[in-house]
């Protein structure tokens, strides 16, 4: 489900935002209406898309969305790779980001100073491939580094780049923090 409050204050305090995983399968449905094969979305998130993206717009953030799907077939298990146009097949489920997207959403990285990464790009199924090659990207860039959430730590951690990342917060706290909660009770 998306976090609508942190999407809403992550807009007033970036410059830009990379939507990876179930996410963006959401908003390419809503803003798109890509076709979305077997991929499970929760229907009530295309309420809140529309308002998100149209505060981006408003505070000139870029907001960037996958160029291509690592997608599993229902039957047999086997992975593809299927851009964006027309979508993800029927009998299919988007499990991760393709190979496409890694090398976009890493230059869009390379220059930034400041990066503030919550959530996973993919799942178990395709080994967390966009997760692992953007996170080994981000590793190796002299910014600062902060992951904020329970999955992303724990990819971080199984990589072993935990050293080489200025800052993880685990728990509900970075988040509260990235929705414009303050940490006082």
């Amino acid at each position: 489900d998306i976090n609508v409050n942190l999407f809403m204050n992550m807009i007033d305090n970036v410059n830009s935002i990379i939507i990876g995983g179930n996410i963006a399968i959401s908003f390419m449905k809503c803003l798109f209406d890509m076709n979305i094969g077997n991929t499970k979305c929760n229907i009530n998130d295309y309420n809140y898309i529309p308002d998100i993206v149209d505060k981006a717009k408003r505070n000139k953030v870029n907001m960037y969305l996958p160029l291509d799907f690592v997608c599993e077939d229902q039957h047999t298990g086997q992975l593809v790779t299927y851009p964006d146009k027309p979508g993800i097949p029927n009998g299919y489920i988007g499990i991760d980001i393709g190979p496409d997207t890694i090398e976009y959403y890493n230059a869009i990285i390379s220059d930034a100073n400041v990066i503030i990464w919550n959530g996973v790009f993919g799942t178990s199924a395709n080994k967390f491939n966009g997760t692992r090659f953007i996170m080994n990207s981000v590793a190796d860039m002299n910014s600062i580094k902060v992951l904020v959430g329970d999955d992303i730590s724990e990819q971080c951690r199984n990589l072993k780049l935990q050293d080489r990342i200025s800052h993880i917060s685990v728990g509900q706290s970075g988040i509260k923090l990235l929705e414009g909660d303050s940490l006082q009770n």
